[in-house]
């Protein structure tokens, strides 16, 4: 009975409960037990407390899982507490979140670079759960109910694990001072007049290639090979020294790659030898990369710009502060999937360049368009806010999400242009089925039926059907005599030949072929017609207006065999 209330007593979830908190007492009560002692008890310290006061303390930290870990002290640093502060340290601590690497930076500028305790590794099982994970995506864990004697002041307690897991520091700061330090981060770049703007290394600025692909490059283009200090080659992309040297002016650029430390900084050297066109963060997400392909959750995303910015840590405290969140940075990149999904809307998603010999991504001119109408508009929010004449803080994001509705909007209002029928015409073993004007043997002509353009009028015979503008221009381009597209009993005037293109007078929606709905090929035929302004086959009259035309009769615009769709539609998520 002793070792069942022993390991009763060591689960808190059971001692929470009234009903088995009163079973416990009266379990103890009639076996004349003394039972345990759930109290908290409360330890207070200052720069002037003895190291040995701390030598019984073994707080245990309640993480997010409701499980808890027990942490032994290591050593007890007083002198590095804060001046004339006074803090009562209990026996139990609840996790409240953890942060980024990035934080960490402004975790210890608070603390004067000061940790006063350093804790010993938890001891298995828990090694592998909690503060493991923390240790190998380098994050911190914080607590924040650190108080302070004789006063209302709450402070905050961040442990920090080390990566080789064997040590976990502890840093207490005040939470007023870390959200001041990311405040005056942002304000720097504003006052600047800079924006900040991550960039990838392979398949983006650079790409590494073995000895026996590199050697095209060296014969074509010997000055975009680079040799590396340990002797592998790398190919820079066309003109990168001119990109790097335009953005420095407006942005502060920064490197973020998967490669390990030891590449990225022989890569930097070549691009940026003096470090006077990269002047941000270089960073190296190779050892995420490599802890999460050991874990459980292999496809979780290396990068992150909490990894980077510390004004990209949102917290509950400064959610609203100007400047938080991912609203300032612009990544430029060829993976998405390297990033997590909240944070895709920041990637200018680049690819290799179409059709070219070599391989090379073109940064000039779009590229440098997208990033200098997102500055511009930017910059012209924040003088609007800056003045009063708005009180919402720009973003970036939203900025370039403004460019992309833009640029869209000029692509629909540019002239409906034909697409060349010899390349639309999809491959096919069958020869085409030209229609004739018998509407009883090509239902497709006969505008009160309904238009399918997989249905002919023999199941069991495969054809495609194309549009007649199409078809007459595809006879013409193989010098092909319109009698031989007709019908033997229908042929047109010879003075009349058929035009490749609709008159610039129709629209859109008369050079799609709809017919007029009172308008049958039998009663009309082509033989019939007259010499004089012979229209295209099925092309409607001019006074014809779009209320009379159906959408089910119009045959669908061909499409391209041969069209690449654009990134929007390959991986970049959809712009809301």
């Amino acid at each position: 009975m002793q070792n069942y209330l022993n390991n009763n007593s060591r689960n808190s979830n059971n001692t929470n409960s009234p009903i088995v908190q009163a079973f416990h007492a009266g379990l103890y009560s009639f076996l004349s037990l003394t039972p345990p002692n759930y109290e908290i008890n409360e330890i207070i310290i200052n720069r002037n407390s003895p190291v040995t006061q701390l030598q019984s303390w073994k707080p245990i930290f309640i993480t997010p899982e409701n499980e808890e870990v027990a942490l032994t002290l290591e050593h007890f640093f007083p002198t590095s507490l804060p001046l004339d502060c006074c803090f009562v340290l209990q026996d139990k601590f609840k996790v409240d979140c953890t942060l980024s690497r990035s934080y960490y930076g402004i975790v210890k500028e608070c603390a004067n670079y000061h940790h006063p305790f350093i804790f010993n590794y938890p001891e298995a099982p828990m090694q592998d759960v909690f503060f493991a994970e923390c240790a190998r995506m380098k994050k911190s864990v914080v607590i924040s109910n650190i108080k302070e004697k004789n006063s209302e002041t709450i402070w905050e307690l961040h442990l920090k694990p080390t990566v080789k897991e064997n040590l976990i520091f502890g840093y207490i700061c005040k939470p007023d001072h870390l959200y001041r330090k990311v405040a005056e981060k942002v304000d720097d770049l504003m006052a600047r007049r800079k924006l900040p703007l991550i960039l990838d290394l392979d398949d983006t600025l650079v790409r590494y290639l073995p000895d026996h692909e590199i050697t095209e490059y060296i014969k074509k283009t010997p000055h975009r090979v680079k040799t590396l200090r340990d002797g592998r080659k790398i190919v820079l992309v066309e003109k990168v020294h001119e990109f790097l040297d335009w953005a420095q002016r407006f942005f502060e650029i920064s490197i973020c790659t998967i490669g390990d430390q030891s590449y990225l900084e022989m890569v930097l050297q070549i691009l940026d030898p003096n470090r006077n066109r990269i002047k941000g963060t270089i960073y190296s997400a190779r050892f995420e990369y490599e802890s999460i392909l050991r874990s459980t959750n292999p496809q979780r995303p290396a990068k992150d710009l909490g990894s980077l910015f510390s004004f990209c840590v949102t917290r509950k405290e400064n959610s609203n502060q100007p400047g938080t969140g991912n609203s300032l940075p612009l990544i430029l990149d060829d993976n998405i999937t390297a990033w997590p999904m909240e944070q895709h809307d920041n990637i200018i998603v680049v690819r290799e360049t179409r059709n070219s010999p070599l391989w090379n991504v073109s940064l000039f001119p779009v590229v440098q368009n997208t990033l200098q109408a997102v500055y511009t508009s930017f910059f012209k929010q924040l003088d609007m806010y800056s003045s009063g004449q708005t009180k919402v803080f720009p973003s970036c994001v939203r900025c370039y999400k403004e460019f992309l509705r833009w640029e869209l909007s000029q692509k629909i209002s540019d002239p409906y242009i034909t697409y060349n029928p010899l390349k639309n015409i999809p491959p096919s073993s069958q020869p085409y089925s030209y229609p004739n004007s018998n509407s009883n043997s090509n239902p497709n002509l006969n505008p009160n039926s309904n238009f399918n353009p997989n249905l002919n009028s023999n199941p069991n015979k495969k054809s495609v059907s194309i549009p007649p503008i199409q078809q007459q221009s595809q006879a013409q381009q193989n010098n092909l005599s319109s009698q031989s597209i007709l019908s033997s009993s229908q042929s047109l005037p010879s003075s009349q030949p058929v035009p490749l293109n609709p008159p610039s007078s129709y629209s859109l929606s008369q050079s799609r072929g709809m017919p007029p709905k009172n308008m049958h090929s039998k009663n009309i035929p082509l033989k019939n017609m007259p010499s004089k302004n012979i229209p295209l086959k099925n092309m409607p009259p001019k006074n014809m207006s779009s209320k009379n035309m159906s959408s089910k009769n119009m045959p669908p615009l061909y499409k391209n065999p041969e069209y690449n769709p654009p990134p929007s539609q390959q991986q970049v998520p959809r712009i809301n």
